[in-house]
């Protein structure tokens, strides 16, 4: 930066800087900057732009705290919702693939059972031969009162070993 020119710029700039110009600055003072080119161009410059510079800080307020808090708020309600719309949309999709899978699936089973049914028919005793399969029945159904009895207790075991107490 070059030095000033005027040696009463320096005094000028203070000044300007405590906003005592040029109002509660000396009569010297003022007198000089009148005649002088370079400070007179000084003080029009950093006046003007002392000007601006209050005129900007008036215009420039910003919101109030509990403005910006409620905003703030209101932005996060909203991401929330959002986030749990996109949850239930996903959600749904899957339920939906699933469904529509299960219902594939189940009409493949139909197709097959139909088959193995008639597999099945074929392949059964006729009730004369039931009689001789007769001693297996004791045994059958304590297979059956088993696997009913499986299919009961498993839930209720499950649910008593993860249960919170």
């Amino acid at each position: 930066m070059n030095a000033p020119d005027c040696q009463r710029q320096d005094e000028l700039l203070d000044a300007l800087a405590s906003g005592q110009w040029p109002d509660a600055s000396d009569r010297e003072l003022r007198a000089h900057v009148a005649e002088c080119t370079e400070c007179a161009a000084l003080a029009v410059v950093a006046t003007s732009i002392a000007s601006d510079r209050r005129d900007i800080e008036h215009l420039a307020s910003p919101p109030p705290s509990g403005a910006v808090w409620w905003r703030m708020q209101m932005r996060m309600d909203r991401e929330a919702r959002e986030a749990a719309a996109k949850t239930v949309r996903r959600t749904h999709s899957a339920i939906v693939l699933v469904t529509l899978g299960a219902l594939g699936a189940l009409l493949v089973i139909t197709r097959l059972a139909g088959t193995a049914w008639s597999w099945l028919a074929d392949t059964m005793p006729r009730p004369a031969e039931l009689a001789t399969l007769q001693h297996l029945a004791p045994s059958m159904t304590t297979v059956v009162v088993a696997a009913a009895s499986v299919l009961v207790l498993a839930p209720i075991v499950v649910w008593l070993a993860v249960a919170e107490e």
